[in-house]
């Protein structure tokens, strides 16, 4: 299976600055058997920041994609809504 995730208040807790709560153990559990693909709003420049922060948590994943396309409303059929890693 191939997972997205979005980076920002969903792994990355840009109030603490700090995974969010769960997030490494949850997302490292999933890249055991799928491909997981982390997607952030952020520009390309800030890739690097993006990626040192997966390191540096120790969180497995296949590719990082920044820029991801910004819309008031995503209408997506395999949307899921997001609340914890709980």
């Amino acid at each position: 299976m191939r997972i997205a995730i979005d980076f920002d208040d969903t792994i990355f807790n840009k109030k603490t600055r700090a995974p969010m709560e769960n997030a490494v153990d949850a997302i490292n559990k999933l890249a055991r058997d799928n491909e997981i693909t982390i997607f952030t709003n952020r520009p390309d420049y800030q890739y690097p920041d993006v990626e040192a922060m997966m390191i540096a948590w120790g969180i497995r994943y296949d590719r990082i994609i920044c820029g991801k396309p910004s819309y008031d409303l995503f209408i997506d059929d395999k949307a899921q809504k997001f609340t914890s890693w709980k």
